[in-house]
C-alpha cells in the first residue's frame, strides 16, 4: 500500500523523490494551498492550512486529531503569517504549545513571543532545563556578541570539574567557547561560599586578586545625611530556623582578622592581628559593647 511519487520502490506509505539539481532548486516539495481569493481572513491566528496528525485510538479522550502544525495569520486584516504547534492531552481539543512567527521569534507558551526565544508558563513556573548526558560533563549557557559567537562573551553554568559550582566565567575573545574552569570570575559553590577571584573559597565570602590588591567599596549616593555606606556584623544564639535569641555577656558578636604570608609557602596565611567586639554586660532593650584590638609578636 505504499506510494511512491518519483520512485518506484517507496520505503513508506508516502515516498516522493526528485532530482534537487546542483543547487537543490527542483528538490522535491509538497505545498499545502489554500487558494481562496476571500479577503477577511482578519481573525488572528486563523488557520489557512495544516498538517494533522489523526490518532484511531478511541481510549481515553477518544478518536481525533492529537497534534496539528498550523499555517496562520497573524494578524487583522492578514498580512503577516505564522506557524502554530499544537497538542493534546488526552482529549480532542488541540491547544497551542509553540508559535514561530515571520520575524523568527519563537514562543513556548506564548503567541506572542517578543524575543527569539520566550518563554512562559503555564499553571507553574516557567523553567528552562539544561541536561548533559552524563554526570561528568559541564551544562552552561553561553552569552556571546557577534553572529558567530568567535568575540568577548560570558558562560555562566555548573562546572563539574569544580565539584558543580555555579560560575560565572568571562573570555575577552571567544565567547563562545568560554571555559568555566579556566576562564572562571565568580562561584558559588555547593556549600552556599561565593569566591571574587577565587574558585574555591574557604568562607561563605571571599575576594582574591594575583599581582594587585583586593579592594571592596560600599557606595552611597544620597542628600540624606542617614542614609550612610553600612557593613553590619550581627550575632546570635541559635534556637531553630533563624528567630534570634539573646546573646551573652562577654560573647563574641564579630571579629575582623588580618593576615600575612610567612615564609613557610604561599599558603602558609598567619594571623597578624584582629579587632574583637564583645557584648558588654547583659542586653535588655539596647546592647553594650566592647572592642579589643589585638596583634601578635612574631615566634
Amino acid at each position: 500500500g505504499n506510494v511512491g511519487i518519483g520512485t518506484t520502490s517507496p520505503s513508506s506509505h508516502l515516498e516522493v523523490e526528485a532530482d534537487g539539481g546542483s543547487d537543490g532548486s527542483t528538490s522535491p516539495r509538497i505545498t499545502i494551498s489554500n487558494d481562496s481569493t476571500d479577503t477577511t481572513l482578519d481573525g488572528t491566528d486563523q488557520n489557512c492550512g495544516s498538517l494533522d496528525f489523526y490518532s484511531h485510538d478511541t481510549s481515553g479522550g477518544g478518536a481525533g486529531i492529537r497534534a496539528r502544525i498550523a499555517f496562520e495569520n497573524d494578524t487583522a486584516p492578514a498580512s503577516t503569517y505564522n506557524l502554530g504547534f499544537y497538542t493534546s492531552n488526552n482529549s480532542t481539543v488541540l491547544s497551542k504549545v509553540m508559535h514561530l512567527d515571520t520575524d523568527g521569534n519563537v514562543g513556548i507558551g506564548t503567541a506572542a513571543p517578543h524575543y527569539p526565544l520566550h518563554v512562559r508558563g503555564g499553571t507553574s513556573n516557567a523553567r528552562i532545563l539544561l541536561a548533559s548526558a552524563t554526570t561528568s560533563e559541564d551544562v552552561s549557557i553561553a552569552l556571546s556578541q557577534g553572529v558567530d559567537g568567535t568575540n568577548a562573551g560570558w558562560g555562566i553554568g555548573l562546572d563539574n570539574s569544580n565539584s558543580k559550582a555555579l560560575t560565572f566565567a568571562y573570555d575577552a575573545s571567544d565567547g563562545e567557547d568560554v571555559s568555566l574552569t579556566n576562564d572562571g570570575l565568580v562561584v558559588i559553590d555547593v556549600s552556599g561560599n561565593v569566591g571574587i577571584g577565587t574558585t574555591s573559597p574557604d568562607t561563605e565570602l571571599e575576594l582574591s586578586k594575583t599581582e594587585a590588591g583586593v579592594d571592596a567599596t560600599i557606595t552611597s549616593y544620597s542628600d540624606t545625611a542617614s542614609d550612610k555606606p553600612t557593613l553590619n556584623l550581627k550575632r546570635s544564639q541559635f534556637s531553630s530556623g533563624e528567630t534570634p535569641t539573646a546573646t551573652e555577656d562577654g560573647e563574641d558578636l564579630g571579629i575582623i582578622n588580618f593576615y600575612g604570608t610567612s615564609d613557610e609557602g604561599t599558603d602558609a596565611f598567619k594571623e597578624a592581628a584582629y579587632i574583637l567586639c564583645e557584648q558588654d554586660g547583659v542586653a535588655t532593650t539596647t546592647m553594650s559593647g566592647r572592642l579589643k584590638f589585638v596583634t601578635y609578636n612574631a615566634d
